[in-house]
């Protein structure tokens, strides 16, 4: 994974980096991180320059780094602007790959950014991205829904800004939502995605969630991912189709929902199956991703009983869906060495 360096406000360890904005000498390059390799008695870090010799720093004004990985999910400041951005803005990495522009970014209304390189981008301090949710701005929840501390919050809604504590008791790192089914609800900005006005609407070509079944959606369940069609009829904005089956309906805009790409790839992972997302059948096969102190990681095992957000296997250990404790292997209608007539006996 590529490497990062964020600021920090201390006296240099050995292992830390160490730049100057201005050059003092030839050998030290404006800009450059430079690797502490030893600290005298003095306090005084020591550095490898540019031809290879030591540096002692005491003395001198610098700034301290430490090395860092950046991941899927980290805010990042820029450092350089260019067409999709200014210098200091703020944008959340979305990919990593090991090319030489190794994190792809996204402003945080969800608007692409470009790929940039470690030398244009360096990591966020936690205030730099508290301060881009304002009190009132109005943000969509991105992940965790129904789980506390968001019991009453859904995946793709959109609440209000009620209040941050990047640092500060009693909620540390989070942000306070307004206007879900409970009085307040609270996510980490990596959970958010801000939303203006100038958001594009929902169009022919995009998925979307369901909110719920009111209107000519007969056989749909809320939540469910559909791709939106023309609606030759005219009665309502959209026909939809079911991602998981041959299943359509007709429903207007403000009963639908964006979904990230993560969750579209998802569902249609499930449709090449004829399934919904995590709709498991007794007969299964599955893989143990995270343990409930049951069977250990890794291990396949047949699914003996189907609950309403659950799977039991052969000694009777509970795994929740949700929680994406098991993935499938092979579905009971795929298997060959079960006789399917008997199959649920």
């Amino acid at each position: 994974m590529a490497k990062n360096y964020v600021k920090v406000e201390r006296e240099p360890r050995i292992g830390d980096y160490i730049l100057y904005e201005k050059a003092l000498l030839t050998r030290l390059t404006p800009g450059k991180h430079y690797k502490v390799v030893d600290i005298d008695e003095y306090g005084d870090a020591f550095v490898m320059d540019d031809l290879g010799d030591y540096y002692d720093t005491g003395g001198t004004d610098f700034e301290i780094f430490e090395e860092v990985e950046l991941k899927v999910g980290d805010f990042v400041k820029v450092l350089n602007g260019n067409s999709y951005s200014e210098k200091g803005d703020i944008l959340k990495v979305v990919a990593v790959d090991r090319s030489i522009f190794p994190y792809k970014v996204e402003h945080l209304d969800g608007t692409y950014a470009g790929w940039y390189s470690d030398n244009i981008v360096t990591k966020a301090t936690e205030n730099e991205v508290f301060a881009q949710f304002k009190i009132g701005d109005r943000v969509r929840l991105l992940s965790g829904g129904g789980d506390a501390p968001l019991c009453g919050y859904r995946n793709g809604e959109v609440y209000t800004n009620n209040n941050c504590w990047p640092d500060a008791a009693p909620n540390d790192g989070l942000i306070e939502l307004v206007g879900g089914d409970v009085p307040h609800g609270y996510a980490k900005p990596s959970q958010l995605q801000k939303v203006s006005d100038e958001t594009k609407r929902l169009q022919v070509g995009d998925y979307a969630k369901l909110k719920n079944t009111v209107g000519n959606v007969a056989g749909f369940r809320a939540e469910d991912i559909v791709e939106l069609r023309y609606n030759e009829v005219g009665a309502s904005d959209f026909k939809v189709k079911l991602l998981a089956g041959p299943l359509y309906g007709y429903t207007n805009e403000e009963n639908l929902l964006p979904v990230s790409a993560e969750e579209v790839e998802e569902a249609k992972r499930w449709a090449a199956v004829s399934r919904r997302p995590n709709e498991y059948k007794k007969g299964d096969i599955v893989r143990v991703i995270e343990s409930p102190n049951a069977l250990p990681v890794g291990t396949i095992f047949e699914v003996k009983a189907i609950g309403n957000d659950y799977v039991r296997d052969y000694r009777g250990n509970v795994y929740v869906i949700r929680r994406k404790r098991v993935e499938l292997v092979a579905p009971v209608e795929q298997r060959v060495d079960i006789d399917k007539e008997g199959s649920d006996e």
